[in-house]
């Protein structure tokens, strides 16, 4: 029903379209005043349709309207039974019916999870009907978009008519030249395609045969093509290796394969049914794309080489008029063929095939010839009465004439005869005189290699890798199958029990799902939704409930620490029909202390009861804690993760060196059993810049900083990998997909005007945007950033340099009275970024009036900045008067770095000072290598515990120290170094807490040599007094409200930081032990974000550690309210609060500790 509302009396129209297909017309003479209009609503189909007011067939008023919401699949998901046993297999019967409840044919994506899971869902986001048929058509986000289409919700139809009121519509405009031409240039994709010609020496198009050869699944198809010599094949597999043979019609004709195209979705030579299409074109472009290919082949260099597959998932393969040729084998005593093959290595060992097969196979005759050198004659049955009496050779499933029979015998696999019609019946008459097949061996490192003379006229191109798609298998949910429901002991609790993408109903409507329960005993959630043979969608959700005769349940704390003491609540369920008296039993693991257990409970039908179990934690374990409960024959056993870790301070030192020296180091009492140290040597020096290929494949997290940490570095060790031949294609191809993965993480941090943040705030910082520039591009290796992101990024830098030179990069919290020395380095290090990626006249000016400043400060990290862009500027001067204070200022030991452009100071600062410095002096052709290797050296001393201190640095150092190893490898030894510590000798790779003592120890390193293979001792103990640490300019206090709780309450923990100093602080950090009876709660911690507390957090091994991206000068107090949940008493890890780019120094907290009662 529409109402129109006219101010006076005129003649409209009215028209309904459905995604911009006129479905409706009509010419209306409205009255002053309100006008009724009933339309039939069958007449559109399901989904949000535009009606619109025309007047001389101009817009007067426009709405959406939803039509035929009703008209929806119905699908209905049934159990077998409501009750299940855990580990007993279910089985669902699907049906699909349409609104009028007729049987259909469907595809459904069906999930089955256990409802704890769903109910913590995000109910926000859009399941498959509201993605198709609304959200994905609108414009702006939709809030909670699975409730306009909740069967359950009486509003849902109301509120679906008013989003339709309050939002736009989104058009799929043609481009401007399919407006014109009324053509697509774009087709539906076809999997890897082949598009060629067959041409002779004056490269004229040749009528000939086309083999495509896949020489790892041994299949072989054929093209007949025309006069004009084109093929086309389709389909391929970019994990199999392929060949193009041609053969031309005309006898002894020498023929040429070209590739006119790798990427042709559609088919030139089949007759085109659409109309909109312009083949002729199309043809064109891709052949103008294949010759860029070929002509930037030596300038791109790398192909991406995909991962080797021999197996094919696809089924189904659609490829062009093909005939399938070879010859398979089969079982002797099932074949009814004439053949003698010969397999054994011990026969096949004379070079000549016919000396090979004389005497192995009955009914052949080998003819030696008199002259010296030639090869002897083969006849398989005989003197045969056609013309050619020779038979016909098939190397690798190829037909070749005029074969070389001087072969490597080592290359052949077996030798097969053909000696009876059926020889004929594959080969057709070619092989009426028996044919000699010799295959290659399948997995040697030859495969199929190509024998063919000049005088076999036949062409072969090989396919390329790197120019075929390499498509993901489909992937297959993997669930246990289980014979039995009964079990010793429960250990699988999967919350994901079964995904199918594809489950199809046939024509009846039915299909069939089974799968397997787990151990766990809850109510299980069947989520089933998709389309229909008509194009109906549909969803359904169902429940079903698993228990086991028994149920048992328990939660222990995530995380403990060593001397916690808790209290166990164990709840059984009787889920019977009888009356129970059950026992348990609790195993616990060695150093933990059992100090009571409950152990008899009698329960009624259904009935639940609770044992407790009491237990202290003595030493660091990582195991498992055991319950289990018997009634009668009946056992349940419920097996837990107990991980314990250890109380007080920890203290972590790193020495890296490769040459002879002595050390002494002092160890003070500290907690027993709490020290460990190892050491291991490094393969070769540059592997010392990360001490294990495996962090290369963890994946990116955290704010943009974070990430970047991750992802920055990562590039320049692959680049060293690579060029080292040191990483193995698994590897390298993880790497690259976590470099992806970090990039687009990367991405969340942008913001409308083009910058970049350390976190999610609309405020943009013009230095780490010149960071994100540099990153970026270094990035185009191995991901492929957008152009419109790289100069978006470039504009805004750019947009913020002020009419002196500078750039604005202080943010709105800093002061703006005056430039300090945190403002400078960072203009220094926007001009260093630029100048690297090219920008000359654009900074000029910058560059002038940083120099200056950096002259008369000599900073030694702004000099190292600024040297850096003198060379990339082409500005010699001066860079040899910076290199020249810089070079005074190492050699007398007296270089300074007061603040970077990340606001690290200290040894964090100093380690990116001297990787700049490092960088600047490569850019010195004239320099002697072994100056640079002892700045590299010192450079190496930074690499301790924290790695060379802030990520910041890190990631400078790790680029430089690339650099210089992928150059300067020759320059260390292969030396591994005798470890000696008091006295007692070691060994790589295992502990050497043994060998050390509290007090004095002597440790003795010595290579025979004068240097050695890099090696890394690390130790470490927890002591019950904080590590000092000087010139922390930041303090924190922890306590809380109320030392003894119940489970149950809340227990509030009020967090005090303190600036010590009269000024902002950059980057601070701040980890927070949480005691293991008490438990963060998400949704608070949100609320510190929302009101700007914090600036981001995260949460991991007990700790909360909250982000501030920089601190005024005030005291911050959080209050963080804990749920109490598990009796006993706790004691937290010790907090910290240290500045982010300066991890070695951090102000330390005693652990709290919490008594928590039942």
């Amino acid at each position: 029903n529409f109402t129109i509302i006219s101010t006076e009396a005129k003649t409209i129209t009215l028209k309904g379209s459905f995604r911009r297909k006129d479905l409706y017309s009509k010419v209306i003479q409205l009255k002053n005043g309100i006008n009724y209009l009933e339309i039939e609503e069958k007449d559109f189909p399901t989904g949000i349709c535009r009606f619109t007011v025309l007047e001389n067939n101009l817009p007067l008023a426009e709405r959406i309207v939803f039509t035929n919401k009703v008209n929806q699949m119905n699908i209905k998901v049934k159990p077998i039974k409501k009750h299940y046993l855990p580990r007993e297999k279910v089985i669902l019967d699907i049906e699909t019916t349409d609104e009028n409840n007729r049987p259909i044919p469907a595809n459904l994506g069906l999930s089955v999870v256990d409802d704890k899971l769903w109910t913590y869902a995000d109910d926000k986001q859009n399941h498959l009907i509201s993605w198709l048929l609304m959200d994905s058509e609108l414009k702006g986000k939709i809030e909670k978009p699975q409730f306009y289409f909740d069967k359950k919700e009486e509003k849902a139809d109301k509120s679906l008519d008013l989003v339709m009121l309050t939002n736009g519509y989104r058009y799929f405009e043609p481009i401007p030249e399919v407006l014109k031409t009324n053509k697509y240039k774009y087709l539906p994709e076809k999997k890897n395609t082949i598009y060629g010609v067959v041409e002779d020496e004056k490269k004229k198009t040749v009528k000939a045969d086309v083999f495509l050869v896949g020489t790892s699944d041994k299949k072989i198809l054929k093209q007949t093509v025309a006069e004009n010599g084109k093929f086309y094949f389709s389909d391929l597999n970019a994990g199999n290796s392929y060949k193009i043979i041609a053969k031309s019609y005309q006898p002894k004709q020498k023929l040429k394969i070209r590739i006119l195209s790798y990427n042709l979705d559609i088919n030139p030579l089949e007759k085109q049914k659409l109309s909109n299409i312009d083949v002729e074109e199309i043809v064109k472009e891709a052949e103008k794309k294949e010759e860029v290919i070929k002509e930037d082949k030596n300038n791109t260099g790398r192909v991406s080489k995909p991962a080797y597959s021999r197996s094919d998932t696809i089924k189904n393969k659609s490829i062009e008029e093909v005939v399938v040729l070879g010859y398979s084998s089969m079982a002797r005593n099932k074949s009814t063929l004439a053949s003698t093959t010969i397999t054994s290595s011990i026969e096949i060992q004379n070079p000549n095939v016919a000396s090979l097969l004389s005497g192995k196979a009955a009914g052949i005759s080998i003819t030696p010839v008199g002259q010296a050198g030639a090869n002897a004659q083969i006849r398989i049955r005989g003197e045969a009465s056609v013309t050619n009496k020779y038979p016909l050779f098939v190397v690798d499933g190829t037909p070749v004439e005029n074969f070389n029979t001087t072969i490597n015998p080592n290359d052949i696999n077996s030798i097969t005869v053909l000696k009876d019609a059926a020889a004929t019946a594959i080969y057709g008459s070619r092989a009426s005189n028996g044919v000699v097949i010799i295959n290659s061996y399948k997995n040697g490192s030859s495969q199929i290699k190509w024998d063919i003379t000049p005088k076999s006229y036949i062409a072969v191109e090989t396919v390329p890798y790197g120019r075929l798609i390499s498509y993901t298998d489909t992937r297959e949910f993997a669930y246990p199958e289980y014979e039995t429901t009964n079990t010793s002991y429960r250990f699988d609790y999967r919350e994901a029990l079964y995904w199918n993408p594809v489950v199809e109903t046939d024509k009846n409507g039915k299909a069939k799902v089974e799968f397997y329960n787990s151990d766990a005993n809850s109510t299980f959630r069947v989520i089933t939704e998709g389309i229909s043979a008509t194009g109906l969608l549909g969803r359904d959700e169902t429940t079903y409930a698993a228990q086991s005769l028994i149920s048992l349940d328990a939660k222990i704390p995530q995380y403990l620490t060593r001397t916690d003491q808790m209290m166990i609540p164990v709840v059984i369920k009787n889920n019977s029909s009888e009356t129970r008296k059950m026992t348990m039993d609790v195993i616990v693991p060695n150093h933990v202390k059992l100090i009571s257990s409950d152990s008899l409970i009698t329960l009624k039908p259904l009935e639940s009861g609770r044992l407790f179990v009491k237990i202290q934690t003595d030493e660091i374990i990582n195991s498992d804690i055991q319950f289990s409960v018997r009634s009668g024959d009946f056992r349940e056993t419920m097996i837990l993760p107990f991980k314990v870790e250890e109380k007080g301070f920890p203290h972590q030192f790193s020495i890296i060196s490769n040459k002879t020296e002595d050390l002494k180091i002092n160890i003070p009492e500290h907690i027993n059993g709490s020290f460990y140290s190892a050491y291991y040597v490094f393969e070769n020096a540059a592997l010392q810049m990360f001490a294990d290929i495996e962090q290369l494949k963890k994946e990116p997290y955290g704010c943009f900083e974070q990430l970047s940490s991750t992802v920055y570095p990562a590039i320049f060790i692959l680049d060293y990998l690579k060029s080292a031949k040191k990483i193995n294609t698994a590897t390298e191809n993880q790497v690259v997909k976590n470099l992806k993965k970090g990039f687009q993480k990367m991405l969340s941090y942008k913001n409308s005007d083009g910058g970049f943040g350390y976190f999610n705030s609309e405020e943009s910082d013009a230095a780490l945007s010149a960071f994100a520039l540099l990153e970026f591009t270094e990035l185009k290796k191995y991901v492929n950033p957008d152009a419109k992101l790289m100069q978006g990024l470039s504009s805004f830098i750019l947009s913020r340099k002020t009419g002196n030179g500078l750039f604005d990069v202080r943010k709105s919290y800093e002061s703006k009275k005056g430039y300090s020395e945190y403002s400078w380095s960072r203009n220094m290090y926007i001009v260093y970024a630029l100048s690297k990626l090219g920008f000359k006249n654009e900074i000029e000016d910058s560059f002038q009036v940083t120099l200056k400043r950096a002259l008369v400060t000599k900073d030694s990290y702004q000099l190292a900045l600024l040297a850096n862009a003198a060379a990339y500027l082409g500005k010699q001067k001066e860079y040899d008067d910076l290199m020249k204070i810089l070079n005074q200022q190492y050699e007398k030991k007296n270089t300074k770095s007061e603040i970077s452009f990340t606001g690290s100071e200290g040894r964090s600062a100093d380690s990116e000072t001297l990787s700049l410095y490092i960088m600047a002096l490569q850019k010195d052709e004239k320099l002697n290598q072994l100056k640079m290797a002892e700045a590299v050296d010192q450079l190496i001393g930074f690499n301790g515990y924290f790695g060379f201190g802030s990520t910041q640095a890190t990631t400078q150092a790790i680029q430089a120290l690339s650099d210089f190893f992928s150059k300067n490898e020759k320059l260390y030894g292969t030396e591994k170094p005798v470890i000696r510590i008091n006295q007692a000798q070691t060994s790589p790779m295992m502990g050497l807490s043994s060998a050390f003592k509290a007090g004095e120890n002597n440790i003795s390193i010595h290579y025979s040599t004068q240097k050695g293979l890099p090696y890394k001792l690390e130790y470490q103990y927890y002591t019950l007094q904080a590590p000092e640490s000087k010139g922390i300019p930041v303090t924190m206090e922890t306590k809380l409200k109320s030392g003894i709780s119940k489970v149950g309450e809340t227990n509030r923990m009020t967090v005090t930081i303190k600036n010590k100093i009269n000024g902002q602080l950059p980057m601070t950090i701040a980890k927070i032990g949480i005691p293991a009876g008490l438990t963060l709660q998400n949704a608070l911690l949100k609320d510190l974000i929302d009101k700007k507390q914090v600036s981001y957090y995260e949460i991991f091994d007990n700790y909360l550690v909250l982000y501030w991206e920089h601190f005024d000068a005030e005291e911050k107090t959080l209050n963080l309210d804990l749920k109490v949940e598990f009796a006993g008493t706790y004691t937290g890890k010790s907090s910290n609060v240290y500045l982010y780019y300066m991890p070695e120094a951090k102000h330390w907290n005693q652990g709290i500790t919490a008594k928590i009662e039942p």
